[in-house]
């Protein structure tokens, strides 16, 4: 409950009503964080009193002691692998099912619409990239990053070699369908505007069929 009500403070203090505010440091980043803080967000968020009276200072100080091992474990539980892997499997469940009736121009297209609805719609992908934009250099933050990539790189491998063999797309030798995966990463974060894309992308690493 703690670390859930921080992360929620924590969206509060830069993303809401208007555009997230700069920082210039980690101490201002996590200012509004302590024990009596998350107490009265508690007060405000929890509507039954007796549960928000649980979130007290006693209990904070009997299972972090101090600031700085909360902000670890906050970060931990924002950077979960869990949170990623499953918004990433329901944009690729929604595309294998789609696939069938798409050309390949088609499906990179919808996928990429896929994706990028699920990002915006997604706070916490929000506090992700924020906290990655504002803290390049914490370990905890790369080191969960580099994990995250890590797992999403089995995913979308496994998805290219399942659909794109359909379209006449076979893996050079030598390349694997992991391989693939950052650039075709990097695709999808923009809105492809035309088939020529799609086929420019494509062929670095395959035989490449028609988009």
């Amino acid at each position: 409950m703690f670390l859930d009500l921080g992360l929620h403070l924590l969206y509060e203090h830069h993303f809401a009503g208007a555009a997230h505010r700069s920082v210039t440091s980690e101490i201002k980043l996590f200012r509004n964080l302590g024990p009596e803080d998350l107490m009265r967000h508690a007060a405000l968020l929890i509507p039954d009193p007796a549960a928000a009276e649980e979130i007290d200072r006693q209990r904070w100080l009997d299972t972090w002691h101090h600031h700085s091992a909360f902000l670890e474990d906050l970060i931990a539980y924002l950077f979960r692998p869990a949170i990623t892997v499953g918004r990433v499997r329901e944009v690729q469940v929604l595309l294998l099912a789609e696939a069938p009736g798409l050309t390949l121009g088609q499906l990179v297209r919808e996928g990429t619409a896929a994706e990028l609805r699920s990002t915006l719609d997604d706070p916490t992908v929000s506090l992700q990239t924020f906290l990655q934009a504002a803290l390049p250099g914490h370990p905890l933050i790369r080191d969960a990053t580099e994990t995250i990539e890590h797992a999403l790189l089995g995913m979308w491998a496994s998805l290219y070699a399942a659909v794109f063999p359909a379209y006449g797309i076979e893996i050079r030798p030598g390349f694997s369908w992991g391989g693939t995966w950052p650039a075709c990463s990097t695709l999808l974060s923009r809105v492809l505007s035309s088939k020529r894309d799609c086929a420019e992308t494509c062929h670095a690493w395959t035989t490449t069929t028609t988009c």
